[in-house]
């Protein structure tokens, strides 16, 4: 159960100013998901120019694109989390869309997946039902537990160990849309439903409402219907 009552935005702004802070933009979003794809594309294209001129050059070019493309590649699930929570863009079907295919696809993420898990983490921050609660409950902790977190995180290894289910998930697909194993789409469970079903209706004139709808785990839609 939450340990601590959520906030009215209504005792503390005023409408006007809740507006203004609640106003999504329909270009900024969609702007940045352009800048980070092109950062990647002279990243990797730059790179490969210069392997073309001179090995050297490709050779000291290379870590620093994957420096870059790494970065970009935060930037854009960054931008995968802001669509989460339905701030991308104010049409809720270019928000999905941008969502799923245009920022979480950069590092394999499924955007509806992810909300439910994510909403859940807001609901429950820093309690027993947090599923993000793994990710600081180790901390503080010692010298060498962090140089070696550290360098699994360099070498990939925590990838893998966060993915490897999701590589090796052989769901079936809709295939009206795109190949995104339906094993990796919500499933009901005790705390989701209720988080979910509580937040898309507590505060109604948020435009994180219609943001809610596709994390309550909705069966199957019939064959011939879209996704």
């Amino acid at each position: 159960m939450p340990a601590v009552k959520a906030a009215k935005p209504n005792e503390i702004f005023t409408r006007e100013e809740w507006a203004a802070l609640t106003r999504v933009s329909r270009w900024h979003g969609l702007w940045l998901t352009l800048h980070g794809w092109l950062m990647v594309a002279l990243a990797t294209g730059g790179t490969a120019l210069l392997w073309q001129w001179h090995w050297l050059a490709g050779l000291i070019a290379t870590p620093v694109a994957l420096v870059l493309v790494g970065g970009r590649q935060l930037w854009l699930s960054i931008l995968m989390h802001e669509a989460a929570h339905g701030l991308l863009h104010p049409r809720r079907k270019t928000n999905n869309f941008a969502g799923q295919w245009l920022t979480g696809s950069a590092t394999g993420s499924d955007l509806h997946s992810y909300r439910a898990y994510h909403l859940t983490h807001h609901r429950f921050t820093q309690q027993t039902e947090d599923p993000d609660l793994g990710l600081s409950a180790a901390f503080p902790t010692s010298k060498a537990s962090m140089r070696r977190k550290i360098i699994r995180d360099l070498t990939g290894q925590t990838f893998l160990k966060q993915r490897g289910n999701q590589f090796a998930s052989r769901g079936k697909v809709c295939r009206r849309c795109c190949p995104v194993p339906r094993t990796l789409l919500p499933r009901p469970n005790a705390i989701t439903r209720p988080v979910l079903r509580s937040t898309a209706t507590a505060q109604p004139e948020s435009p994180l409402r219609w943001s809610i709808s596709k994390a309550r785990n909705e069966p199957p839609e019939p064959s011939g219907a879209s996704c």
